[in-house]
């Protein structure tokens, strides 16, 4: 049994099209068991550290006792001036967003991944750019 599995994540990679909003490549969906679905990216490694985010995320909004309606509703319709909803300071769940980046920057340098070409990856997916199929 993975450590996801055991903390009641299942994470599955999903073509970016499929994502609930196009400027996520990392969601999680409240249920049993907690669904993080992630956008295909060419390094596994990036994969990696968007499920140690969305975790983390998540946990620390379940901590803190923030609404996962309010979180998706504002992911789903965000239109602001960020690259990702979280990093809006009027995202509900903004804090826990700033903390589990440190989080996955952390991870990021254990794994030896260079933050500058994960951050072209997902801003490439983002804009739709790049397709993986």
């Amino acid at each position: 049994m993975s450590l996801a599995t055991a903390l009641g994540f299942r994470i599955n990679e999903t073509q970016h099209e499929k994502q609930r909003s196009p400027n996520n490549i990392g969601d999680w969906i409240p249920g049993k068991p907690i669904e993080i679905r992630i956008s295909a990216m060419r390094d596994r490694r990036h994969v990696e550290l968007v499920a140690v985010h969305e975790i983390a995320e998540y946990m620390l909004c379940k901590l803190l006792r923030r609404s996962d309606e309010k979180a998706i509703a504002f992911d789903i319709n965000y239109k602001g001036e960020f690259k990702e909803p979280g990093d809006d300071p009027r995202a509900p769940y903004h804090a826990e967003h700033v903390m589990a980046t440190f989080v996955e920057r952390i991870w990021a340098r254990i794994r030896g991944v260079s933050w500058s070409d994960y951050s072209n990856e997902v801003d490439e997916i983002v804009s739709s750019q790049v397709r993986i199929n």
